[in-house]
């Protein structure tokens, strides 16, 4: 590593002079024998010298092959990404070995030359660094600005972006030339951030100009800046509604589809389920900007409903009962009901006192059959008709329910406070087309937001408790938390609420990773709109953002407490630092759910924004008894209810099976699968076989004990052991004891299409990768019960040892 400058020093240190030639004996005759220190701190730092060059150039070798390579990218020639992350990442390594070479004994010499090479590596790393972030900037501004209509919106930023282009396009030839990462030029970086800053002022422009948009039409707050573009080029457009569909769930409720005329007039808005109501008037579509023509789909959606609902109930007693219920939508024949219930009520307990009660609980019950015979004769043939009923069945239920318990606290008056606590709908005084929601002393206007779709929520004492607590607490201007185990049905019952008064309900999954803008907007769009705003599982809040949510809503309802029109929020701010200034509806309706587990305190800060409503026990007797009601067994819901629960209670501790609430939902799900007709009428044929003539059972008894018996095993069989089934079976004929053993478990008329498993016995089945297979009466059985099992569950696991057939019975 001797350097001729270590020479020099060597001769300077001895005193021999320049013009005498180096050689062993000058040196002893200079004296280095007595100067060996010297000479080995000179060799060391020669050594370390060295070390150093030779580190410098590799590195400055490792660059010397790295080029530039582009890609064509819309016509542009643009940096590779996966070649950019190398050059950063070798940048990075290099940056970090300079760095420790700047740190080393022996770099004096050096320090110069290691401090230019630091300086090109950062220069070119920020140079690199800026290219890829104008050139994301870049790719995403400019399928905007290709779309005429969108540049139409903007024109300045347009103009702008055109000048930038050209910008762009010369600093990637200049780029290019450059040929070697390394030899960049200097003013390269500098001029990429002048074209920085021009996209990141036409985004700025673009930011603006969609929050003007957002202010016009609030619902816009709950789409996304890309979306709203994608939805402003698609107007106009070839294909545009297809594009524009797949946003409208967002912005509204149940409105899935929108229908077109011949003139492309909306004259139709469809549910996801296949509901379609027709406008009062047709709606030009298309021809306006998007803010305009979907204020106006609100606006229609808002004028027809109230209509609808008007003719509904005008006509109720004017054609047959099957009908009424099938000529208007879902919503607007249950919030008829709902009135009607209301007006029966008061009139009955203004006349009769409990006599009227009890001749409204029998109105009920006979609905409830009714409608349980007809969907038995004539099953719902698609999923809309099957999600109404249920719900009628769960609207009638609960009426009969809330009746008698009425009749329990003995209610005689429609003044009386257990009634009045009740929620009821009932028409504005002034005006036919408006509909009031009332608990107690607590009012709020139904909002009549298509909602597409119809609530089965199971009512029972404890979900009345915390929806009127609910109910009163938002209408009081507060806003409230919902708490309670996970599962317990927390959402269920603000979704049905939400449905009740016929508002929106957007529900924001807060995580966290969840960010304080997507929080903000989803705030503004529901103030503004006057939308139910729902923050489920707020436990999971990060500390920075409900350090900005408490004080936006302090905000947000000390406004509304002034009753202002519009509200500043100083949160909500562009780029420019500029505060949008919102308009506030009427009501601010915001609320939340937690999960916790046991009674876990509320934290402080939740505490200060929310009122807490607990649900803690849910009713499973009642839950059962009307999950059984749906699924058919009509008369003996009650008794077989209460029983079937102190089975699945005793069971729980001693089997591996579910909790009673999710093995109910299960049970119910196979109830509806299994053809209740045939499964009764076999049942009722064979009664006489395992009760004997001493029996007191009736055929209908029998035969919804059937159905019950039956789906209860084909629900745990196939997760229990033998010994373990064969315990749950005693449980189950221990509480049923009247009824008798279960005759023929699993035997059940299930709705399966023809295959494998109705193959006679001896036949031969072929399977796809394999030999034909022999059809043996346990090879049937298999296969029956797992086509059966694949109907009722999203997943099946097959057990085994190995050879055993589980393949060749998936095959089959």
């Amino acid at each position: 590593g001797v350097r001729v400058r270590h020479w020099k020093m060597l001769r300077v240190e001895l005193g021999i002079a320049p013009d005498v030639d180096l050689t062993i004996a000058v040196l002893l005759k200079a004296g280095v024998e007595d100067n060996l220190l010297f000479v080995e701190k000179l060799a060391e730092q020669a050594s370390k010298e060295s070390e150093i060059e030779t580190s410098l150039e590799q590195m400055r070798v490792e660059w010397k092959d790295r080029r530039i390579n582009l890609t064509e990218w819309g016509g542009r020639c643009m940096l590779a990404l996966s070649e950019l992350f190398e050059h950063l990442a070798l940048i990075d390594k290099h940056l970090m070995n300079t760095q420790l070479l700047r740190g080393m004994q022996g770099i004096s010499f050096f320090e110069k030359v290691a401090r230019d090479w630091e300086d090109q590596l950062t220069r070119v790393q920020t140079a690199l660094t800026l290219w890829h972030s104008v050139q994301e900037l870049w790719m995403s501004l400019r399928p905007i600005f290709e779309n005429d209509r969108v540049c139409g919106e903007v024109q300045n930023e347009a103009r702008r972006f055109v000048l930038t282009d050209k910008l762009w396009v010369k600093l990637m030839r200049e780029g290019a030339a450059a040929i070697r990462v390394i030899a960049l030029p200097e003013d390269f970086g500098p001029r990429l951030k002048e074209v920085s800053s021009n996209l990141t002022f036409i985004k700025q422009g673009l930011v603006e100009f969609l929050n003007t948009r957002r202010l016009k039409w609030p619902r816009l707050f709950w789409l996304t800046d890309n979306v709203i573009l994608e939805m402003i080029s698609s107007t106009g457009g070839s294909g545009g509604s297809v594009r524009l569909e797949k946003h409208l769930a967002t912005c509204f409720e149940g409105i899935a589809r929108l229908t077109s005329d011949e003139d492309g007039n909306i004259i139709n808005m469809s549910s996801r389920c296949g509901e379609t109501v027709k406008f009062n008037t047709p709606i030009r579509r298309l021809h306006e900007s998007i803010d305009t023509w979907l204020s106006q789909v609100e606006k229609g959606m808002r004028d027809t409903l109230p209509t609808l609902l008007k003719d509904c109930m005008e006509n109720m007693f004017q054609v047959a009962a099957s009908e009424w219920l099938e000529r208007w939508p879902a919503q607007v024949v249950l919030l008829a009901l709902r009135i009607f219930e209301k007006q029966d009520a008061d009139e009955l307990l203004g006349f009769s006192g409990l006599k009227g009660l009890a001749a409204l609980r029998k109105k009920h019950t006979r609905h409830i059959e009714e409608i349980t015979a007809r969907v038995l004769v004539a099953p719902p043939p698609n999923t809309r008709e099957r999600l109404f009923y249920e719900a009628l069945m769960a609207h009638h239920l609960a009426s009969r329910d809330r009746a008698q318990r009425l009749i329990d606290l003995e209610v005689t008056k429609a003044t009386d406070f257990n009634f009045s606590v009740m929620l009821h709908h009932q028409l504005h005084p002034s005006s036919s087309r408006k509909v009031l929601v009332s608990v107690a002393h607590v009012t709020l206007p139904y909002q009549f937001e298509y909602l597409g779709e119809c609530s089965s929520l199971i009512a029972t004492p404890v979900t009345d408790r915390a929806q009127r607590m609910l109910l009163v607490t938002l209408a009081g201007g507060s806003a409230a938390v919902i708490n309670g185990p996970a599962g317990i049905g927390k959402g269920h019952v603000t979704k049905d609420l939400a449905l009740q008064v016929g508002v929106k309900s957007l529900q924001v999954d807060v995580s966290p990773s969840l960010l304080w803008g997507t929080l903000l907007n989803a705030l503004c769009g529901a103030i503004s709109v006057g939308a139910w705003c729902v923050l489920a599982s707020i436990e999971q809040v990060s500390d920075a953002v409900m350090a900005k949510l408490s004080p936006a809503l302090a905000q947000i309802y000390q406004w509304q407490d002034q009753c202002d029109t519009h509200i500043e929020l100083s949160e909500l701010c562009t780029e420019r630092e500029e505060p949008l200034r919102l308009k506030l509806a009427p009501r601010v309706l915001i609320s939340a759910t937690r999960n916790h587990v046991h009674h876990e305190p509320l934290p402080d800060s939740i505490k200060e924004l929310f009122r807490p409503i607990s649900i803690h026990t849910p009713d499973v007797e009642v839950v059962c008894q009307h999950l059984l009601t749906l699924s058919g067994c009509v008369q003996y819901a009650t008794v077989f209810a209460a029983r079937l629960v102190l089975v699945l209670r005793t069971a729980e501790g001693l089997l591996p099976l579910p909790s009673p609430m999710t093995f109910l939902k299960k049970l119910h799900r196979t109830m509806l699968l299994v053809n209740l007709g045939a499964c009764g009428e076999d049942a009722a044929t064979e009664r006489t076989d395992p009760m004997g003539a001493s029996s007191g059972a009736t055929t209908v008894e029998w035969a919804e004990y059937h159905l019950l018996a039956n789906v209860f095993f084909l629900c745990t069989a196939p997760v229990l052991t033998k010994e373990e089934f064969a315990l749950v079976r005693a449980l189950f004929e221990r509480h049923f004891s009247e009824f008798g053993p279960m005759v023929h478990p699993g035997k059940v008329h299930m709705p399966l299409a023809d295959g494998p498993h109705t193959a006679p016995l001896g036949s031969e089945i072929e399977v796809a990768g394999g030999p034909p297979v022999t059809v043996t009466e346990g090879f049937r059985k298999s296969l029956l019960l797992l086509t059966q099992q694949l109907a009722l569950n999203r997943s099946v696991i097959l057990c085994g040892p190995a050879g055993c057939g589980k393949s060749t019975l998936v095959a089959a």
